[in-house]
């Protein structure tokens, strides 16, 4: 697997919110920041929290699985000082030329 640092061409969208319950993260990532990746806004997501991160993969996995994969998923836990940090990023699958 090739090295991604230092990410080069990602948008990255920087959330500073952290939140107590899983419920909660799902919910603020699953109405945010979830229609944003992959698209034309941003391509990865960085966040303190961990809940977060988790209910991002799941989501973006299962939209990858209602038909043909359109991108990968690619995770990271990073730590700065002495708080740990989160990357999720997406990259978009080449269709094969017999796919166009």
């Amino acid at each position: 697997m090739r090295d991604r640092r230092p990410y080069p061409n990602i948008r990255w969208y920087h959330e500073a919110t952290v939140f107590d319950t899983w419920w909660e993260s799902y919910e603020w990532v699953s109405s945010d920041i979830y229609n944003a990746i992959g698209g034309n806004r941003y391509d990865g997501y960085r966040t303190a929290d961990e809940k977060m991160a988790a209910a991002l993969v799941y989501l973006l996995t299962q939209l990858n699985t209602r038909g043909d994969p359109t991108f990968q998923i690619f995770v990271q836990r990073e730590v700065e000082g002495d708080r740990p940090g989160f990357r999720v990023w997406v990259e978009r699958v080449q269709p094969t030329p017999d796919e166009r």
